[in-house]
Parts: structure tokens; C-alpha cells; sequence
């Protein structure tokens, strides 16, 4: 009986035959719906963008995004129609087996050399804008040299296995997403209003939203101890790089903004290894002493770090003060890398990323206490970032206070925010873990109620914040002993990774909604929104099964 084969296009929309002959080799799925995804919006984010319709803009003016809406509104219809027709028919490999199926050979004759022709036309003006790039930041370089290295990189990327293409499509097309958004934020902060003020505040939180739901993944899989070190690492090397660039008459805003990003994305990993690993180190039991002597050590640094930062930078100057820090880091990784601490070997994973992040997902807000103690801590995020955005228009611009106050009313924060942590392991065995975080829940409300009266009576402000940094060092160390001592070993890098990450990213969104309310409403309002959160939060806690939560043992 003669096997059968398969054919080489589709004919006259026939169903495809059988997927491939016995014995012979067949193609495996690499890439997955991330991969997709991002290779999708990357590849719509073109040079162009960069270039030529940043020139459009500067002409026309921001009504052109309107045009650039409806034209990509209709382009996204129009895939939608490709893709099923795709899905239709399994045998059609690309739009040119569409087009002889459904045309005519003449129509797949003309639609494969058109793709061929536009794809070398769109090839050279990317190689054209990137060498302009290139001469603009390093004018003595060739542009020949530039061109070539291009053609080089892309040569070698098209060459490597699928999987790894993925990949590198993937973090490519995140680098672009980030610095659109980078370039809009930087945009909208020369207005320096409300909102940008907001807009500021959020940026600090970037890191965290893009690579947090990623980093505990990998923290899973992982040595934590080795994360944290080479962690402390890429920090050291990413901060010394900056005075270096410096002293060498090369650093530029776009390298700055690079070397920050690094530093970024290795901190998210390292917070992550870090609340992963205190289990290791201490028993369950005992967390929620050991979180709150970390978060003494936090408190302390925090609280002389600025001082101590700014003697140095007016003594030795900016460059050596980063280079200090950058030594700080390095011996943070050293220090690591001294614990003796017996990890258990980690089995090498099969499964998929969103597997596994699937399974963090579940673990976090589906468990009886974590998953309301979680929600709870995200609205308190957003009622936070808020609230600190509002803080400071409140503090700087209406009622004018000096640099130096501002200054010493976030000294006080820290001061109560260690007095808070010193004391939280005695509350947390005494009230229990979750009448402790509910305990200080409690606090937020009245201290926001001061802040709101501390136009008329400005001493108001300093209790406020009393209130305040108590109430977070008390409840810090009980709430994130009870989510390490609760949560299984081999969980905990995603459970961290994926609390500490929302709780970023509603902060962010905290900050954007405090400088909108205010430019939209006043402080006034936006205080009254501030309060509602943090009682919300309480709600949330107060009203679930966390009233009965106590660590294990």
C-alpha cells in the first residue's frame, strides 16, 4: 500500500490530508501564546515609530493619533480575517497559499513576491533608520561598520532554534513597549502638574509590573542563594557603570535610562529570592521575628540613608557616592554567597511558563487567608500611593512647607515605622498574626482623618505620620511572616513574586489616580478617597477567615 504524503499547497479549499508520513520527522510547537503576543505588538512597532512618525507628530500635532487609531482599528479587523482564514484550512502555510487557493495561481504568484518585495523594502529602511540612530549617538563611528553589524545580528538571530528566537523576540519587543512608555512619561512630566507629579511617583513601581510576575517563576526554579547573589551583583555592576561612563566622557541620558532598567529588573529578582529564602534560614515560627528584624535594619537605612546619601554626595560628589553604594552591593553579594545553607535540588521543569505562573495564581488567591490578606494589601497599595502623592502637593504647594520639613516628616515615618516593628512579634503572639495586621488596618483611617485637618492645625501632620509608620512597621513583618509560613517551598518565589508585583503596580496606579483627583477636585476629595481605601482594605481583612489566622506551631 503506497503511504500517503502530504501536499505541497492547498487546492480548491480541499481539508488537509494527514499530518505527515510514518517514520519521518515533524515540527513541534516552540513558541507560546506570550511569544505570539509579543512578537505581534513588536513587530507593529516598527522604526517608524521612532522616526518617521515622530516627524509626522511634530507637523501635525497629537491629532494624528486619532488617524493612527481608525487605521489601526481597520488593521486589526483585517488580521482577525486572516487568521481564520488560516485556522480554515491547516494546509495553508502563508497569505500566498491563501491567495492561489482561493485566486488562482496568478494571485499566489503575485501576493508571494509582493510579501517578498515589501519585506526587502521594509528591511532597508530599518537598516537606514538604525544607522542614523547609531550616528547620532557615536558620530566618529562608519556607517558602513553600523549597517554591517546590523546585517550580522540580524543573520544570527534568524538562525537560532525557534524556541530561543521566541525568547528573543519576546524581551525585544518588552524593551519597545518600555520605552514607548518611557518616552510618553518623560513627555508628560515637563508639564510638572498634578497628575505628573503622579506620574513621577508611579515610575518607581515599573520594574516591578513588567518582570515581577516573570522573576518568582524563576526564583522556583532557581538556587535562591545564587539569585540573591548574582542579584547584589548586576546591581554592583549596573550602578558602578554610571560615574564609570561618566569619568569617561560618554554617559548619555539613553544609557543612563538603560543601566537604571538593569538595576531595576536585577532588584526585582533579588527582593524576590530574598522573601523566598528567610525560610530557609529561620523556622516558620520565628518569620515573623525575623521579618521585623529586617524590617529594623529597613527602617534604620531609610531613615539615615538620605542624610547620610547627601554627606557624601556633597563631600566626594555624586560619582564616588554611587560607587559607594555600588561597594555596598557587592559586599551584600558576598555576604550571601557566605551562608551555609543546604537548598533542596530543584527538579528540572517541563512545564510552561504560564504553567507555572497559573499555578502561583492559585496559589496566592484561592488559599482561605493569603488570598484576602493579598486583596487587602493591594487596595491599601493603591490607597497608599495615593495617599503619598496627595501628601506631598498637600504638604510642598498648599500649605508651603520647606524641603527640610518635608524631609523630617518622612524622618518621623521612619522612626515610628521601626518603634512598629520592634514591637510587632510581641502583637503578633499575643493578638495573633491576623488580629495583629487587622490591628494595625485599623490605624490607617484616623491618621488619614489628622493629615486632611493639618491645614489649620500643621503639628496635625507629624502625629499623621506617627500613626502611620507605626501602623505599617506592625503590620509588615506579621503579614509577610504568615505568607512565607503558609505557603508551600516550592511555591514561594511565585506567591512572593506575584504579591510583591501587584502590590507595585496598584501602587503605581495609586499615584496616577492621587495627581489626577487632585487636578481634577483638590486635595480635599482626593484625601476623602484616601481614607475610603485604607478602610476598605480593613473591611476586606476584618470580614475574612485572616481574624483567625496564627503562624504555624
Amino acid at each position: 500500500m503506497t503511504p500517503k504524503t502530504r501536499t505541497t499547497h492547498p487546492t480548491n479549499g480541499r481539508p488537509p490530508t494527514d499530518p505527515a508520513p510514518e517514520g519521518h520527522d515533524h515540527l513541534d510547537r516552540a513558541l507560546g501564546n506570550r511569544h505570539l503576543q509579543m512578537i505581534a505588538i513588536g513587530g507593529a512597532i516598527g522604526t517608524g515609530l521612532f522616526m518617521g512618525s515622530g516627524k509626522t507628530i511634530s507637523l501635525a500635532g497629537p491629532s494624528i493619533l486619532l488617524v493612527y487609531a481608525i487605521i489601526g482599528g481597520f488593521l486589526f479587523f483585517v488580521m482577525r480575517a486572516m487568521g481564520e482564514l488560516l485556522l480554515s484550512n491547516l494546509q495553508y502555510k502563508s497569505f500566498r497559499d491563501i491567495a492561489e487557493d482561493v485566486l488562482g495561481p496568478w494571485a499566489g504568484f503575485f501576493a508571494g513576491w509582493t510579501y517578498w518585495f515589501c519585506w526587502i523594502v521594509i528591511g532597508v529602511a530599518d537598516l537606514t533608520a538604525v544607522t542614523a540612530y547609531v550616528s547620532y549617538w557615536f558620530p566618529d563611528l562608519p556607517k558602513w561598520v553600523a549597517a554591517t553589524s546590523l546585517v550580522v545580528l540580524l543573520l544570527v538571530l534568524n538562525l537560532v532554534t525557534v524556541k530561543l528566537f521566541g525568547e528573543i523576540e519576546f524581551w525585544f519587543a518588552l524593551i519597545k513597549i518600555v520605552a514607548i512608555v518611557a518616552l510618553i512619561g518623560v513627555a508628560v512630566v515637563m508639564g510638572a502638574g498634578p497628575f505628573e507629579v503622579g506620574v513621577v511617583n508611579a515610575a518607581q513601581f515599573v520594574p516591578y509590573a513588567v518582570l515581577g510576575f516573570f522573576a518568582g517563576v524563576f526564583v522556583d526554579r532557581w538556587p535562591r542563594r545564587t539569585v540573591l547573589v548574582w542579584a547584589g551583583i548586576g546591581r554592583a555592576v549596573s550602578l558602578a557603570l554610571i560615574p564609570l561612563l561618566w569619568w569617561l566622557g560618554v554617559l548619555q541620558v539613553w544609557l543612563l535610562v538603560c543601566l537604571l532598567l538593569v538595576f531595576g529588573a536585577f532588584a526585582v529578582f533579588g527582593f524576590a529570592a530574598t522573601q523566598s529564602f528567610l525560610p530557609r534560614l529561620v523556622p516558620r515560627d520565628g518569620l515573623v521575628r525575623a521579618n521585623a528584624r529586617l524590617d529594623q535594619a529597613d527602617n534604620t537605612a531609610q531613615t539615615l540613608g538620605p542624610t547620610i546619601g547627601g554627606g557624601l554626595v556633597g563631600v566626594l560628589g555624586a560619582p564616588v557616592a554611587l560607587l559607594v553604594d555600588s561597594v555596598s552591593y557587592l559586599a551584600e553579594a558576598a555576604l550571601n554567597a557566605s551562608l551555609r545553607v543546604d537548598e533542596p535540588r530543584r527538579p528540572r521543569r517541563q512545564a510552561r511558563l504560564r504553567t507555572e505562573l497559573g499555578e502561583g495564581w492559585r496559589a496566592t488567591y484561592r488559599h482561605p487567608t493569603l488570598g484576602p490578606l493579598a486583596v487587602s494589601t493591594h487596595v491599601w497599595f493603591v490607597a497608599n500611593g495615593m495617599g503619598l502623592t496627595v501628601l506631598s502637593l498637600l504638604t510642598l504647594r498648599t500649605m508651603g512647607l520647606s524641603a527640610i520639613g518635608y524631609g523630617l516628616l518622612l524622618t518621623t515615618v521612619g522612626f515610628a515605622a521601626l518603634l512598629g516593628a520592634t514591637l510587632a512579634p510581641g502583637l503578633g503572639s499575643r493578638l495573633g498574626t491576623g488580629w495583629a495586621v487587622i490591628a494595625s488596618l485599623v490605624l490607617y483611617p484616623p491618621a488619614w482623618l489628622l493629615v486632611a485637618a493639618a491645614p489649620s492645625a500643621p503639628a496635625l501632620l507629624f502625629v499623621a505620620m506617627v500613626l502611620h509608620g507605626f501602623a505599617g512597621g506592625v503590620e509588615n513583618p506579621n503579614s509577610l511572616g504568615y505568607r512565607q509560613a503558609v505557603t508551600p517551598d516550592g511555591l514561594l518565589g511565585r506567591v512572593n513574586g506575584i504579591i510583591r508585583s501587584a502590590n507595585r503596580t496598584m501602587g503605581a496606579l495609586g499615584a496616577l489616580l492621587g495627581g489626577a483627583v487632585v487636578g481634577l477636585v483638590g486635595t480635599g476629595p482626593a484625601l476623602a478617597t484616601v481614607i475610603v481605601l485604607f478602610t476598605f482594605a480593613l473591611g476586606i481583612a476584618a470580614l475574612s477567615p485572616l481574624r483567625t489566622a496564627r503562624l504555624p506551631g
